[in-house]
């Protein structure tokens, strides 16, 4: 279960990610006896039909959040303590966002970067995400 001196962490992947993309951290904070969270968020979009009508594309904050939310909730029930969250590109959002409603312990940010709905996201983003 991990060693109790430390939280549990929560890993938070990229809207075009998924937890496995996270598990170097996950394996860093493993070594170090943590309990280790890294789901991937909304799996059922995250499929090569996810990604070729667009529902991937479709994402929204909201939905990623409230599943996020889910995960630190489980994680509070099973450890009684608030986690620390690492987030990922579009997942650093996420972290911040649970820090500021008072569901982290502590956050990490990884090369934070808004997703593509968010004005100013860089149009090779959108790009990407929008282009079919």
């Amino acid at each position: 279960m991990g060693d109790r001196r430390f939280p549990p962490v929560l890993l938070v992947h990229g809207v075009c990610s998924t937890g496995q993309t996270m598990s170097v951290l996950a394996d860093a904070f493993l070594s170090r006896d943590c309990h280790v969270v890294a789901p991937t968020l909304v799996p059922k979009r995250r499929t090569d039909v996810g990604a070729t009508d667009g529902s991937l594309a479709r994402l929204t904050l909201a939905e990623l959040l409230d599943e996020a939310q889910d995960h630190v909730r489980a994680i509070r029930r099973n450890f009684d303590q608030k986690p620390v969250v690492v987030g990922h590109s579009n997942g650093a959002l996420h972290a911040l966002a649970l820090a500021g409603m008072d569901e982290a312990s502590a956050v990490g940010l990884v090369a934070p970067a808004p997703p593509p709905s968010v004005p100013g996201a860089p149009v090779w983003l959108r790009r990407m995400l929008f282009s079919r």
